[in-house]
């Protein structure tokens, strides 16, 4: 069964598979992204009063599961938003192409 060929969900999840080996090593069977679990989050740079600024960011939830593994016992959070995030997604699917 070729991408093409599969749900939108399904596309995404084995995306979300190829991209878990791609950029973390991580051999994973199935994943999931937590569609639940979109936090918005807020991080201090700098380190003087002047010079200190705060960056907001989008954290996502992905979980997986690797060979023999019930459900999707194992997660990674990312930080990105959505639509950045599947924009990477089919980056590296045009790359692997």
């Amino acid at each position: 069964m070729t991408l093409e060929t599969l749900s939108v969900e399904r596309r995404i999840r084995a995306l979300v598979v190829n991209w878990l080996a791609e950029k973390h090593g991580i051999e994973a069977v199935s994943a999931e992204i937590d569609e639940a679990d979109w936090e918005i989050k807020t991080r201090s740079n700098g380190g003087c009063d002047t010079c200190a600024y705060e960056e907001n960011y989008l954290e996502l939830t992905i979980w997986y599961a690797r060979e023999g593994e019930y459900g999707h016992p194992h997660y990674i959070e990312v930080e990105k938003d959505p639509l950045s995030f599947l924009a990477e997604l089919l980056r590296l699917e045009d790359e692997n192409k």
